[in-house]
């Protein structure tokens, strides 16, 4: 992704010189930082070896620290590590690592959706049959990185109970890397070399997930044990289950910053994460020298980027719309000068996830694909991913498929087309899921004594069924379960909508308007659900609201048995009649509506207050 390339330029801008006194640790960064800590000792004991040094100084960028830092901390360290320099580190983790270690949740920055791809396409082609989807490839290869980067503080809310915070770690994804690596013990030996702490601050103050908002949903199977973040599916609506806060657009500036682990030098600089080794270059070189520099290396990093994954029997190459450049195996003889810049090809010959990487593609134009049937032959696939960063840091991805029948050192060329940067896929599905709304019925007046259920049907011609996730919204706020208890809504006109969306991003909706109206039955009915919930609060006023509705409820019967029976009354008594009940109604309604709004909180709840008071009102219609 070159994200450390303008970083390294300016350390040999200031003089250093590649593999004399400036190394580079690339390491298997699925793996734990457990093992790859180890890999780190011995990379510094090759170096100090080499060079006759008794130690090194390191920089390290997000879960590298978390690296770096288990090797200092750990009990084979050698007393090799004079300064450590930390960037955007999640010191305390990250929550974005929750989506995707209890979910399936790739889909936020550019470098997301490339992994996305990567690990979905090691996961198909690893062919084993305890890989069902990429969860179980996490899960079970398992990507143990992952699983370090969860934080160990509260960051998850229970909707179902007033948003409060679950307690670290019950009810939630432990990470035991992270809590032995900040313990008191092991943190203590941070004190030994000089820890200097270098953390991001991007965009607005509501840039960077710190939470989650959270419902039990075990009909989700192995997904989201510790709970599903309500409206995580849905993005038309709501803030999809998110809480968002101050940050480096990845890792929240409290776990950066992380108080609870000291250092020596703090510095805080308006960067995003990924922008931080590039943003920060100058205070990185005066942390280790002592000496600011003059220049710096600002080469714009990639916001662009085109993934072609590869899915054998076939070996791939991709030619530019010039018709010049190229990437991939050599299938098409042209020049090895044209190789297109900065272009990153696996390779092949056995080669098991063979895949190309293209940094900032061209915004319109086609791309030939090339493939060469290898082995015994068989059916293909090749995925091409488009996949472009916001300036807010949130990626959009295009993608088109090709599918064909591999003959081993056959030739076959296909297309794709990126158009106003985005690529064009002819047999991708653009049809929206179907929603049909069985209940409520249309056109059907719901009184607000009961639970209304609300059952619906999703239909797609493309995507299977349990493909389709759907949402439901009651006047635009999402429901947790699919009902709607209309004991606690008011009278009047609500909106239903229900929103659906396919494994393509398709999205379907289908709305009904909802009339809801009561009586004094309803209301006297609903009185002792009232004090249950405590919007009532003693047995007195429970008492007094019960007699009095069932005063007016009698009232409004007696009404409408006369007004009913026209030809049994004389004409004149009949409207006297009425008038009299009218005017009793009327005085009955004003006396509840009087004792309510003076009525104190610690007799009915503002809640309570409200619902009555919109109950009478609707009554007066």
């Amino acid at each position: 992704m070159h994200t450390y390339d303008n970083l390294y330029k300016e350390f040999v801008d200031n003089g250093y010189v590649p593999d004399r006194d400036l190394f580079e640790l690339p390491y298997e960064w699925r793996d734990s930082n457990i093992e790859n800590a180890k890999l780190l000792a011995q990379k510094i004991q090759d170096i100090t070896t080499q060079n006759n040094w008794p130690k090194v100084d390191i920089v390290a960028h997000s879960m590298g620290g978390l690296l770096a830092r288990e090797y200092v901390e750990s009990d084979y360290y050698a007393d090799d590590i004079d300064q450590l320099v930390t960037l955007g580190t999640p010191q305390n983790g990250a929550p974005g690592a929750y989506l995707k270690w209890d979910g399936d949740g790739w889909f936020w920055d550019l470098s997301d959706m490339y992994t996305k791809h990567i690990l979905t396409q090691e996961a198909q082609e690893a062919r084993n049959p305890e890989y069902a989807d990429l969860f179980d490839y996490i899960h079970q290869r398992p990507i143990a990185s992952l699983q370090e980067l969860l934080p160990v503080y509260n960051y998850l809310q229970d909707v179902e109970n007033d948003d409060v915070y679950k307690i670290y770690p019950l009810d939630y994804p432990e990470n035991i890397f992270l809590e032995n690596l900040n313990s008191a013990e092991k943190k203590g030996k941070l004190n030994y070399i000089e820890f200097d702490k270098i953390v991001g601050k991007a965009g607005s103050d509501e840039g960077t997930i710190v939470g989650f908002k959270v419902i039990d949903a075990p009909e989700m199977g192995k997904y989201w044990d510790h709970g599903y973040p309500l409206g995580f599916e849905i993005p038309l609506i709501g803030d999809r289950g998110l809480t968002k806060g101050i940050g480096d657009g990845t890792v929240p500036l409290e776990s950066a910053k992380s108080e609870n682990i000291p250092s020596d030098e703090y510095v805080e600089i308006n960067a995003a994460h990924v922008d931080l080794p590039t943003k920060a270059q100058k205070d990185i070189l005066e942390l280790l020298t002592g000496v600011r520099p003059t220049g710096e290396n600002d080469d714009s990093l990639i916001k662009n980027l085109l993934i072609v994954s590869v899915y054998s029997p076939i070996d791939v190459q991709i030619i530019a719309p010039d018709g010049l450049h190229w990437a991939g195996k050599k299938i098409r003889p042209l020049e090895d000068i044209n190789q297109i810049k900065g272009a990153y090809y696996t390779g092949y010959n056995g080669i098991e996830n063979e895949f190309i990487t293209i940094p900032d593609p061209v915004s319109t134009g086609e791309y030939q694909i090339i493939t060469e049937g290898t082995g015994n032959g068989g059916d293909y696939r090749v995925e091409v991913a488009k996949i472009s960063e916001r300036s807010d840091g949130v990626a959009e991805e295009s993608t088109a498929k090709i599918f064909g029948t591999a003959v081993a050192g056959e030739t076959e060329e296909k297309t794709v087309e990126i158009k106003e940067g985005k690529l064009i896929d002819e047999n991708s599905d653009r049809e929206a899921p179907t929603v049909e709304i069985q209940n409520p019925k249309e056109n059907k007046k719901y009184p607000n004594d009961r639970v209304l259920k609300i059952e619906y049907s999703l239909s797609d011609n493309q995507s299977q069924a349990d493909k389709i996730t759907a949402e439901i919204f009651w006047d635009n706020a999402i429901l947790a379960k699919n009902e709607i208890d209309l004991r606690l809504q008011k009278p009047g006109t609500h909106g239903l909508k229900i929103v659906a969306k396919d494994d393509a991003g398709n999205v379907g909706t289908a709305e009904r308007s909802v009339e809801v109206v009561t009586d004094a039955g309803a209301i006297l009915k609903n009185i002792d659900y009232y004090f249950a919930q405590k919007l009532i609060k003693t047995q007195t006023e429970k008492k007094f609201l019960s007699a009095h509705l069932l005063s007016l409820k009698i009232s409004q019967e007696l009404l409408l048995g006369i007004e009913n029976c026209a030809y049994a009354l004389n004409s004149k008594l009949r409207l006297a009649l009425i008038s009299g009940l009218e005017r009793q109604i009327s005085l009955e309604i004003a006396l509840l509506e009087k004792h309510l709004e003076t009525a104190t909180a610690k007799i009915v709840t503002p809640e309570g207050k409200e619902l009555l008071l919109a109950n009478l009102a609707y009554l007066k219609k």
